[in-house]
């Protein structure tokens, strides 16, 4: 039933109180669809929620280790730590 899950969907329930927001995803993720935060960027966007859309390019479903030294993974752990600075200096 797709209904079933419909009061868990989060991109479903963005409205302008949404919190800040931070997606980061690779986009060949086989296990949660890339398309799925392309989505939810779109619906934080038209809420005009703050938020922020890291894509990992190639990157699967989380990282391994032996990425850490990979420009775009240190790219995208910078703009992480970016992104919760200025939410904790906020507030």
């Amino acid at each position: 039933e797709p209904g079933a899950f419909e009061p868990w969907c989060p991109v479903r329930h963005v409205t302008a109180e949404y919190p800040p927001t931070l997606l980061l995803h690779g986009d060949e993720d086989t296990d949660v669809p890339y398309a799925q935060s392309v989505q939810m960027a779109g619906a934080l966007a038209r809420a005009e929620v703050e938020h922020e859309f890291i894509t990992i390019a190639g990157g699967g479903h989380g990282f391994e280790r032996d990425m850490a030294d990979q420009p775009v993974v240190q790219d995208a752990v910078a703009r992480v730590v970016a992104f919760l600075s200025r939410q904790l200096a906020s507030n």
